[in-house]
């Protein structure tokens, strides 16, 4: 190539006149030889059927789907599935698929090369194309419908499959959860029956009946208090009218040990009739419970002083001797009428107080019941709360598995019936009419456009290294010199005879190329 030479239209017409066999020949043998390899290529025939995922006929408000994957999901799984090894292997072998790779190969490699003829891909929506590809267009058919109907049995089984397993596992954690409850119950009933009355919700009514016991009992107390006053003065009553009557001189204050001083400081007098001692012992008792306590042990002390002297006095009217008169005279007598009544007064009285002290007794037990149980019931509260809660955890959780175990019975009842989602086939495998491989006019094309693109190539290669000047324009652009004059290339006739022959042979050879490739696609084609 001249340096600095720039290409013309001209030049580039030079070149096509002078070069064109260069180009036509690798272009025509490209042509053949695409011809050649694709007459040479086996067929394939593919079939292909188009199934759709059909939705359960049972409405999802009534009864739920069990499986919520898409389509490209499931059909991923299905794939693993139904492409593995054992499946492949039974097909090849109920179908004779594949004799002479199974001749040559082993079973693994020829259970991949089944693997790369199937393909199952979404289309659209719900529906997925799956197809096979084959030398043989019957074998193609065959191997679609039969991978069709491994794929729906599969998704069936699967679906049935996942139904039961996820009834029986609900079902499982029920009969656990059940059992749980069951206990947690069991615990309740008892907590609450060993702990009755102490509960917290019970708190409310045992402060009602403990203040309403306190009430009684502080009226029992009064209403004692005030029977002690009134037994006292009956007993200083009966102590005056049982004396006897003074006679000149005679005065019971100066009997001696006889002051309430005496009793006050705890000494038991010995002088003085009885009923003396009686009525200023019950006068000092009156004394001392006003200033102290009933459990005090002076009172106490002072009480039991008072019962002997009692018991004493009795003793005396019992063993006094009964003269004939006595009868008329205790009839007639105005104090011994009296002291009887004041005795049968004294006798009421003592059994009313004798009864209210039973029956505080039995408040103050109550209250002290009622008093254990307000206090206990704080931390009987928080165990409460703990085992209510439990029950109130898992009756939640019972009652969410028992809504979701009868769903999911329900969904495995669909799935048994056949009515609930599944793969329906659209449009049914058919025997191809026509190969889909190889692309013949494809191969044949890229061929041609290959071998053109070599003879450009070559004709590119030998004008790169053309040095020679072919025009003045050539002369003047490199050299930079003034052309004075321009002879033509002159050929001899033998050179010229030498040309026509080449060009003669050149376009035989075309001739040749064109008509055996011709040829040769009429007879594979039956043209």
């Amino acid at each position: 190539m001249l340096p600095s030479k720039k290409y013309t239209p001209d030049d580039i017409l030079r070149l096509a006149r002078k070069r064109w066999w260069l180009a036509v020949v690798p272009a025509f043998l490209g042509l053949i030889g695409g011809t050649i390899y694709s007459v040479a290529l086996p067929n394939r025939f593919r079939s292909q059927t188009m199934i759709m995922v059909m939705p359960q006929q049972i409405p999802d408000a009534y009864v739920r789907t069990m499986n919520t994957q898409r389509i490209d999901e499931r059909l991923a799984s299905l794939q693993q599935q139904i492409l593995s090894r054992t499946r492949l292997e039974r097909v090849i072998t109920d179908l004779s698929l594949y004799p002479q790779e199974r001749r040559q190969m082993p079973m693994e490699d020829v259970v991949e090369l089944m693997r790369r003829d199937i393909n199952a891909q979404p289309t659209r929506g719900d529906v997925f194309a799956l197809s096979y590809e084959s030398p043989s267009a019957r074998s193609a058919k065959e191997v679609t419908e039969r991978l069709a109907s491994m794929f729906i049995d599969e998704n069936l089984r699967n679906r049935m499959a996942t139904a039961d397993s996820t009834s029986q596992f609900l079902q499982a954690q029920l009969e656990d959860t059940r059992k749980k409850l069951e206990e947690i119950e069991q615990q309740r009933s008892q907590f609450r029956q060993q702990y009755m009355g102490q509960l917290p919700e019970q708190v409310t009514s045992n402060l009602a009946v403990l203040s309403t016991t306190q009430n009684r009992a502080q009226s029992l107390t009064d209403a004692n208090a005030a029977d002690m006053l009134r037994k006292a003065n009956i007993e200083r009553q009966i102590a005056e009218l049982s004396m006897p009557l003074e006679t000149p001189g005679e005065s019971t204050a100066s009997v001696p040990g006889a002051s309430s001083i005496d009793y006050l400081a705890g000494a038991i007098p010995t002088g003085g009739t009885t009923a003396a001692q009686l009525a200023q012992a019950q006068e000092v008792l009156g004394q001392l419970r006003l200033r102290l306590r009933e459990d005090h042990p002076d009172v106490r002390r002072m009480k039991r002083n008072i019962e002997e002297l009692q018991s004493a006095l009795d003793r005396e009217s019992t063993e006094r001797p009964i003269s004939a008169t006595a009868p008329r005279a205790a009839r007639n007598d105005p104090r011994a009428l009296r002291v009887n009544e004041l005795r049968q007064e004294l006798g009421n009285v003592t059994s009313a107080i004798k009864q209210r002290d039973l029956e505080l007794s039995r408040l103050n037990a109550s209250l002290g019941q009622y008093q254990s149980r307000v206090a206990s019931s704080p931390a009987l509260e928080n165990q409460l709360m703990q085992i209510e809660r439990n029950y109130d955890t898992y009756r939640r959780q019972y009652d969410d598995l028992l809504t979701k175990a009868n769903s999911a019975e329900m969904s495995a009842g669909v799935e048994q019936r056949q009515i609930g989602e599944q793969f329906r086939i659209l449009d049914s495998a058919r025997v191809p009419e026509r190969p889909f491989s190889p692309n013949r006019p494809q191969i044949i094309g890229m061929s041609l456009l290959g071998g053109l693109g070599i003879g450009l190539a070559l004709i590119a290669l030998l004008e790169f290294r053309d040095t020679t000047f072919h025009t003045v324009d050539d002369v003047v652009s490199v050299l930079a010199l003034p052309v004075v004059a321009a002879i033509p290339v002159i050929r001899t006739h033998a050179e010229r005879r030498r040309d026509r022959q080449r060009q003669w042979l050149a376009s035989i050879a075309t001739a040749v190329v064109v008509v055996g490739g011709v040829a040769a696609l009429f007879i594979r084609f039956g043209l």
